[in-house]
Parts: C-alpha cells; sequence; structure tokens
C-alpha cells in the first residue's frame, strides 16, 4: 500500500498583507499559532523513519481555525501500517497582553491508544 501526503502550505494575512510574523514555534506542537484567524484550514504530516530498526513512523493532522483564536484538530499517529492512536486537540487564545507584545491561550488534548484502550488527555496554558 502506498499513500502520499502533499503539505499544502496556507498563508494568511492582515489587513496589512503582511503575514502575521509570529511563526509557530517547533518546542511545542500548536493546533495553529495563537491568534488565529477564521477560516485557516492545514494538512501536514510529521514523519521519521529509522534505518536501525527499520520503524517508519508517520503522523497526518488536519488542523481547522473555527473561530478567531480557536482552533480544532485531529491526527492520526501510525508506526510502520499501524494506527497508533487517535488524538484530537482544541485550542482557544484567551487575549493579548503588554501592548499586543504577550499572547496567551489554553489547548486541551485528547488521545485514545489503541493498544491499551485508554483514554487520556492534558490541558494546558500556553504563554508567548
Amino acid at each position: 500500500m502506498v499513500v502520499l501526503f502533499c503539505i499544502i502550505p496556507i498563508a494568511f494575512s492582515d489587513k496589512t498583507g503582511l503575514p502575521s510574523g509570529r511563526p509557530e514555534p517547533m518546542v511545542f506542537d500548536l493546533v495553529d499559532p495563537l491568534g488565529t484567524q477564521k477560516g485557516e484550514f492545514e494538512i501536514n504530516t510529521l514523519m521519521d523513519y529509522s534505518p536501525r530498526t527499520g520503524q517508519f513512523q508517520w503522523s497526518p493532522e488536519i488542523e481547522y481555525s473555527f473561530a478567531k483564536g480557536h482552533a480544532i484538530e485531529l491526527e492520526l499517529p501510525v508506526e510502520n501500517d499501524s494506527l497508533s492512536e487517535y488524538k484530537m486537540a482544541l485550542q482557544g487564545t484567551l487575549g493579548e497582553l503588554l501592548q499586543k507584545r504577550m499572547i496567551h491561550g489554553w489547548q486541551i488534548i485528547g488521545r485514545r491508544e489503541n493498544d491499551e484502550k485508554e483514554f487520556a488527555a492534558e490541558a494546558l496554558y500556553i504563554n508567548d
């Protein structure tokens, strides 16, 4: 079975026509950058292959901003050819502080592991 995924970059800008200038941090995977605009949509995947073990892991995800500052994500982590878990995240922006130099929000992540049939959830406060 061969599955191909394309990363489709979709960029949005404010009224000035310039991108927001606030990239998503690579330390933590946000659903979308805090303060995102309504209607933003992204499909992407993370891939990892170990030549030593032959193990291939990938995690396709779909992200959608359903309201200004609020987004949802569905992620499907796969190990080799088996779906290992279902992962859903909901994120919201609380607001901006310090003359828009700081933005903060929250994220709730839920996951269900297939092998153990367990559900886990985390709630986070995000400050950028």
